[in-house]
């Protein structure tokens, strides 16, 4: 065996994509491709799937979870999943990693309005990030067992489990015909919910898709996506165990549904 062949498709060019950009995301023809096949063919054969044939069988169904470290592909599983399935994309690291933004992206804006009914106090929280930020997880903050510390991070995290259970009653009140995402690693991460059984009931009761990339592969995405230096040793450390840590605690959820 000394020839190697391949075999195009008809109209096949050199450099050029039919489905997919070279981000990642789906071109107008791949929208149309995928459009009518199944959502697993647009993921990973080796991420973790839950419930996938309930979405959108039902307003009670209607809301689709994807999680996973930073750099796994969320956002680009999302967006083409959304251009595949004319569905709604909500992201949720503009909610729980940083709120002072504009609330641009999709339908994340009317949700921003949704909260300022449903959660009075997030307005508070999304005014005042920065205070809360440095104070919300405890092995990041110098002085964790200052009283007044602890009572802002407990203060964030009731909060947060209302802007969560706001989404789930979001996207049944307000889009309960249409298919919506909701994409970012904070459901399933056992640092901001350590309460396992409350992970995995999401998981039981919710259309989920949690990527499984390896942790160098995610990590190196995430330094290239966010511009990040290759001599900043210690971001690039900090990331690398963050992505280690979370993929051995996400094994804590792998179970038969």
């Amino acid at each position: 065996m000394d020839r190697l062949k391949h075999h195009g498709i008809k109209g096949q060019k050199w450099g050029v994509r039919r489905f997919q950009n070279k981000d990642g995301s789906l071109t107008r023809e791949g929208q149309k491709h995928y459009s009518n096949e199944s959502i697993k063919k647009l993921i990973n054969k080796k991420d973790k799937t839950y419930n996938l044939e309930k979405w959108g069988s039902s307003p009670s169904n209607n809301l689709l979870i994807i999680a996973g470290v930073s750099g796994s592909g969320k956002s680009t599983t999302a967006k083409n999943i959304k251009a595949a399935k004319n569905a709604i994309r909500i992201e949720l690291d503009l909610y729980y990693e940083n709120p002072a933004k504009d609330y641009n992206h999709d339908k994340s804006r009317a949700f921003n309005k949704y909260l300022k009914e449903k959660v009075p106090n997030y307005a508070k929280i999304q005014k005042n990030f920065e205070k809360y930020d440095e104070v919300r997880f405890p092995e990041f903050d110098k002085d964790s067992s200052n009283k007044e510390h602890i009572k802002l991070r407990k203060e964030y995290w009731r909060t947060m489990d209302e802007v969560r259970d706001a989404l789930f009653s979001f996207s049944k009140e307000q889009y309960g015909k249409n298919k919506v995402i909701a994409e970012g690693v904070q459901w399933l991460d056992s640092t901001m919910y350590p309460d396992i059984n409350k992970r995995r009931s999401i998981l039981q009761n919710n259309p989920s898709i949690i990527k499984q990339t390896s942790v160098v592969k995610s990590t190196l995405n995430g330094i290239l996506r966010d511009d990040i230096s290759f001599l900043d040793i210690p971001t690039i450390a900090g990331r690398f165990k963050f992505n280690k840590n979370w993929n051995k605690n996400i094994k804590d959820l792998t179970f038969d549904v």
